[in-house]
C-alpha cells in the first residue's frame, strides 16, 4: 500500500484559506505564463470554492493567456441550475479573469460524440499535464466524479483518455470527468474542504487503501499535493 504524502494546511476560517489559496495560484500561474506563455487552471464546481474563485477574478494576472476548466461537470447545460459551469461563469469568469478562456465540458451532442472532439481541442489549446488543479471531496470520498458507487469507478484507474463519463448511484445526473490520468499528473494539486467532517474523511482515507472505496486517497497518495482546510 502506498503512503499518502499530503501536506496539510489548516486554517482559522475560510476567509484567510481562500485568500492564502488565491495567491498561491496566481503565484503559480503568473510562473507558467512567464515560462510558455499560457497557463492553466481546473477548478470544482459546488460552494465550497466560490469565495475562492470570488478573490482570483480580481486577482492581477493576464488572464487572457489561461485557460479554465472544470474537474468534472453533470450532463446539463448552462442554463441548468445543477451546473458547475453556470457558478465559474457567474464567481470566477468576471472582473480581471473574464478575459480567461473558458473550456466547457458540456456541450450540445450526445457524450460520445463529444469526448472525441473536447480531448482534441484540450490537446490544441492548453498543454498537459496542467499547472493547477483545484479539487473538492464528497462525504463519501469522491473527488472530480470519481464516485465510489458508479460501475466505473475501476475501469477509470486504468484509462488512457483524459476524459470519461460516469453515471453515480448516489447523485443525480450523468457526468463528465477528466480521470485519474489527467489530474493526478498535473504539476501542482490542491485539495480544498472545509468542516470537521471533512476533516474526518480525509483521515479515513489515510486509512483505506483501496482507492476504489475513497477515491480522494489517489490523490492524497501523489507528491506535492496540499489540502487546504479550515473549519469553517
Amino acid at each position: 500500500m502506498m503512503k499518502t504524502q499530503h501536506k496539510l494546511c489548516k486554517f482559522e476560517n475560510k476567509t484567510l484559506l481562500e485568500r492564502q489559496l488565491s495567491e498561491q495560484i496566481t503565484q503559480i500561474l503568473q510562473a507558467a505564463i512567464l515560462a510558455r506563455g499560457q497557463a492553466s487552471l481546473v477548478v470544482s464546481g459546488g460552494q465550497t470554492p466560490v469565495g475562492l474563485f470570488k478573490l482570483l477574478s480580481q486577482a492581477s494576472l493576464d488572464w487572457s493567456k489561461v485557460w479554465i476548466t472544470l474537474a468534472d461537470e453533470r450532463w446539463v447545460p448552462p442554463t441548468d441550475l445543477a451546473s458547475n459551469e453556470a457558478m465559474v461563469r457567474e464567481h470566477l469568469l468576471q472582473h480581471q479573469a473574464a478575459q480567461a478562456h473558458f473550456i466547457p465540458l458540456w456541450q450540445a451532442g450526445h457524450p460520445s460524440d463529444v469526448i472525441p472532439q473536447l480531448e482534441k481541442s484540450l490537446h490544441a489549446i492548453t498543454a498537459y499535464p496542467f499547472d493547477v488543479v483545484v479539487l473538492g471531496m464528497g462525504l463519501d470520498g469522491h473527488t472530480a466524479s470519481w464516485f465510489p458507487c458508479s460501475a466505473e469507478i475501476k475501469q477509470l484507474w486504468q484509462q488512457e483518455s483524459y476524459v470519461a463519463t460516469v453515471q453515480p448511484q448516489t447523485a443525480e445526473h450523468l457526468r463528465m470527468t477528466f480521470t485519474p490520468k489527467a489530474l493526478l499528473n498535473a504539476k501542482n494539486k490542491f485539495i480544498h474542504v472545509v468542516g470537521q467532517s471533512k476533516l474526518d474523511v480525509l483521515e479515513q482515507a489515510c486509512k483505506e487503501p483501496c482507492v476504489d472505496l475513497m477515491p480522494i486517497r489517489a490523490v492524497l497518495e501523489q507528491e506535492d499535493v496540499c489540502v487546504f482546510w479550515s473549519l469553517s
